[in-house]
């Protein structure tokens, strides 16, 4: 009866293991660029400032890292609010038009995927040296989905941190000629846009090997158990 209950134990433990040593590494980072490396233009009155960009890469758990793919993206739209000036610092704030900040579903050539949306979890604050040509926005996303696409395991990697945690972002904004002044945004302007999304930072989920060491130490307290009793 030990036996095969402890062969019953060591099965389910096996079972376990494989299972976990088939999941793909998890996304630690996503690097975030202008599409295509091009500028993108902002028009007064109008939400066409991309706050964050377009996915350009994935930073994973293991190391290694992938291109994005094809797939379907969407990203945050912005607008100008106003702006303050301390000593030499311009803080704009910027108003949104959809509380989406990143959305999409990426495919590399055949490895690798991801899916996601990541909501706004704070204001939008960029800040610039005045007479400077770029400008840094900071800010947090809340992760609102990260459902598996039909590539499955272990060909899908999820995010790091789980559904609803809050992660930090920042942009950089280049501007392709002049300088961030107060009246920036007053006119049309191109930008160069580079930036991530550190989803490892908030990442709180016990690692895997936590639960190994959970579940053998419950399992062999389980044997130890029953042979006291038997004894």
């Amino acid at each position: 009866m030990i036996n095969m209950r402890f062969g019953g134990f060591l099965l389910l433990l096996a079972t376990w293991v494989s299972a976990h040593s088939l999941t793909a590494a998890t996304i630690d980072t996503i690097l975030l660029s202008n599409f295509g490396g091009y500028s993108d233009t902002y028009t007064p009155g109008t939400f066409s400032f991309n706050a964050p960009s377009e996915p350009l890469s994935y930073q994973l758990s293991d190391g290694t890292s992938w291109q994005s793919g094809a797939g379907s993206f969407g990203w945050g739209h912005a607008m100008f609010s106003s702006v303050s000036l301390s000593g030499s610092t311009l803080s704009y704030t910027l108003a949104t038009n959809s509380p989406v900040a990143e959305m999409f579903t990426d495919f590399d050539g055949g490895n690798h995927s991801a899916q996601g949306q990541f909501d706004f979890a704070s204001p939008l604050i960029l800040q610039a040296t005045l007479g400077s040509n770029t400008a840094t926005l900071s800010g947090e996303l809340q992760v609102i989905s990260n459902d598996i696409t039909w590539y499955g395991e272990p060909r899908f990697n999820y995010f790091t941190a789980p559904v609803g945690a809050i992660v930090p972002f920042q942009m950089t904004y280049r501007l392709t000629s002049g300088a961030w002044e107060l009246n920036t945004f007053d006119s049309s302007f191109n930008y160069f846009a580079t930036g991530s999304i550190d989803i490892a930072s908030s990442a709180s989920t016990p690692e895997p090997s936590d639960f190994f060491y959970a579940f053998l130490s419950a399992g062999m307290l389980a044997v130890t158990l029953r042979l006291r009793k038997t004894a």
